[in-house]
């Protein structure tokens, strides 16, 4: 079972995010990310669509392997569902060949299930180092830079949901 959300297009664009930015903006924005820094505009800005498509990707994925593990845990727990059918019949040797494909499920659900868990913190982790880096940036603002910074989030927020139909004015 795949995530509806895994496709293999380019998630975000150059003119979603970075077509209005200076070259200087760009920089700064590749420094913070640990990324390189020289080119012409169109490679700074590829370099930052780049990561950002990179950690899309990475969230998809654990999403994707977040529903592999649940489908393997729901499969092994109908399997222990027919080894309790099988001992209600007294069927032992039934019981013991469903028993044999319940452990088998149990190991794929576990190793599933670990898959999922190791890439989640891997992702969790380089989330938090990006997130870090914006706190980073916003306590090196000024009052009213944040000020600023504010007023322009809202009237984005305003703007998305009244162009988006979400509020009607």
């Amino acid at each position: 079972m795949g995530s509806d959300i895994m496709s293999d297009e380019i998630i975000v664009s150059e003119a979603d995010y970075y077509s209005e930015c200076t070259v200087y903006e760009l920089k700064d924005e590749l420094k913070e990310r640990g990324l390189k820094v020289s080119g012409k505009k169109a490679d700074l800005v590829a370099r930052l669509v780049a990561d950002l498509n990179s950690t899309i990707e990475a969230v998809e994925n654990v999403i994707e392997q977040t529903e592999e593990a649940i489908d393997a845990i729901e499969t092994a727990a109908d399997e222990m569902g027919d080894v309790s059918d099988k001992l209600a019949e007294k069927d032992i040797k039934g019981a013991l060949s469903e028993l044999k494909d319940a452990s088998d499920d149990i190991e794929k659900a576990a190793e599933e299930t670990i898959e999922a868990a190791e890439d989640a913190l891997e992702t969790a982790e380089d989330l938090s180092n990006k997130g870090n880096r914006v706190v980073t940036r916003w306590n090196a603002l000024s009052k009213n830079q944040k000020i600023i910074a504010v007023v322009v989030m809202i009237m984005a927020c305003g703007f998305s949901l009244i162009s988006g139909g979400y509020i009607t004015v």
